[in-house]
């Protein structure tokens, strides 16, 4: 008996020692972490961070989103021009609900229905939209991004803060930037008579040429070219044939906006690209031009022209350039590591036409 008084007393001596937290408990859901941000509108915003329902209004947020690991299981909707271009490479956007035609045309009451925790879309979303107006009293939050390269490692930080990727965030941007700046450094010490003369064209029209503001002007002035539409008015003015052969372009690049082939993941035909060179070199007067004479005509997929996919598309604009001066350049290299290595996929089942002909096998 006295034994038993013994061990009885020595386990309330280790209960009293140990206290209430050797008690196995069930772990109860961690504690909602609100975060206050600002946007690329310069609006602030406070939100739950990690939100689980999100619905996306561009098409390259999905993109930035699995770059930086964060899983796309927590869109719930998106609009469908998003669906349309990164179908193929995004299979799992196909499932997602379609709230609106693209990112200013929306189906806000879609939206609602969905009840997300959050909104993300652009800059260009909230000037040209009521998004704010509409979706505010159904207490969803609302962030703006903005893909502009100028902007695009404010983007990447914001979106590594609201999905608690940020050490993700900046290799990912470090990554992204890095061949930019080697060209940014290259071409620096270009003269002005050695810079490249571009004529570009951003339709499937013939003549609708890029001036400053478009994507396409972007990338010939990253490149280290110089656009000579830069100075006609408006974004996609319309010129005279004659101007163009009088201007005598060392290089032509056309982007067929409208077309119903634009190239990019997983299109691999060459056919309409070709047919659209062909026209381009057989236009009346356009033999005088050195670009044709030189065989120095491209065109250029959608996929590379802006967004995640435009550090790209700057490195093949500077090895179409300046072959010489980038011979060390692999544009199609640094996008497979982009998508094997921040998309998880395998390269060769995603590969397509992004610009024809290759820089390297001009015919």
């Amino acid at each position: 008996m006295r034994g038993f008084r013994a061990i009885l007393l020595a386990l309330v001596v280790a209960a009293l020692i140990l206290g209430p937290g050797c008690v196995k408990r069930e772990a109860g859901p961690a504690p909602e972490k609100l975060i206050t941000i600002t946007d690329l509108a310069g609006r602030t915003v406070e939100l739950r961070q990690n939100p689980e329902k999100v619905v996306t209004l561009y098409s390259q947020i999905p993109i930035a989103m699995r770059c930086l690991g964060i899983d796309l299981e927590r869109i719930i909707g998106t609009d469908a021009f998003t669906i349309r271009q990164y179908g193929k490479l995004l299979p799992e956007l196909e499932e997602k609900e379609i709230v609106g035609r693209h990112f200013i045309k929306l189906d806000y009451e879609k939206i609602v229905d969905l009840e997300p925790e959050l909104v993300l879309a652009t800059t260009t979303t909230l000037k040209r939209t009521e998004i704010e107006e509409k979706l505010k009293p159904a207490g969803i939050k609302v962030v703006a991004l903005d893909f502009k390269i100028e902007n695009f490692r404010k983007t990447l930080e914001l979106l590594g803060k609201i999905f608690d990727r940020e050490e993700e965030a900046r290799e990912f941007a470090d990554f992204w930037f890095g061949k930019l700046e080697e060209v940014k450094r290259r071409v620096e010490g270009l003269s002005e008579d050695e810079r490249v003369r571009v004529y570009p064209e951003i339709s499937q029209r013939p003549y609708v040429t890029a001036s400053k503001g478009s994507s396409l002007h972007e990338l010939i002035t990253l490149a280290g070219g110089i656009n000579i539409s830069a100075g006609l008015e408006g974004r996609s003015p319309e010129v005279d044939p004659e101007w163009v052969v009088e201007q005598n372009p060392d290089v032509i690049l056309k982007y067929p906006m409208g077309a119903e082939y634009q190239g990019g993941f997983g299109r691999r035909e060459t056919e309409p690209f070709e047919e659209m060179r062909r026209e381009i070199m057989e236009r009346p007067g356009f033999d005088r031009i050195k670009a044709v004479r030189e065989g120095r005509v491209y065109i250029l997929s959608r996929d590379i022209l802006g967004g995640v996919f435009e550090n790209v598309g700057v490195c093949y604009v500077a090895k179409i350039l300046y072959p010489d001066l980038f011979r060390d350049l692999d544009p199609e290299a640094y996008l497979k590591e982009l998508v094997e290595r921040y998309l998880g996929l395998d390269f060769e089942e995603v590969r397509g036409v992004f610009i024809y002909p290759p820089p390297s096998a001009r015919p």
